[in-house]
């Protein structure tokens, strides 16, 4: 399953490591740190999140005012795209996904395995329906 991760670049250490840990359990996740050189950088954005199975939003102060987050995000809900917030700084979630359920991060902590279990099956089955 493609998974579009969307976060501030203040928080790449985070996100690196967020990225590693999805794909040991068997999921392919995209960040945008993946553009090859040369790309229309914001044509590839747009592109691979049209195309992921699921958007995975890392919250934070960063990300909560980076113009970019906001449009991903945007966008993830009018295509109508699995929302998976991740609370990794502030009290609550946004106002935004405020009605989804999200998974507390914070001091940067990496997800369980019960995340990874219910990722897995909600995509699993949103492809077979």
């Amino acid at each position: 399953a493609h998974l579009f991760i969307s976060y501030s670049h203040q928080d790449d250490e985070y996100v690196s490591r967020l990225a590693q840990a999805l794909e040991a359990e068997g999921f392919l996740p995209w960040v945008d740190d993946r553009i090859d050189y040369g790309s229309n950088w914001t044509g590839e954005v747009q592109r691979r999140l049209d195309e992921c199975d699921a958007f995975l939003l890392v919250m934070t102060a960063n990300s909560f005012e980076s113009r970019w987050v906001n449009n991903e995000l945007s966008r993830a809900m009018r295509k109508n795209k699995p929302i998976f917030p991740l609370l990794l700084e502030g009290d609550e979630p946004w106002l935004a996904v405020e009605s989804i359920q999200f998974l507390d991060v914070r001091g940067g902590k990496l997800p369980d395995e019960r995340f990874y279990g219910q990722l897995a099956q909600w995509l699993e089955k949103e492809t077979t329906t």
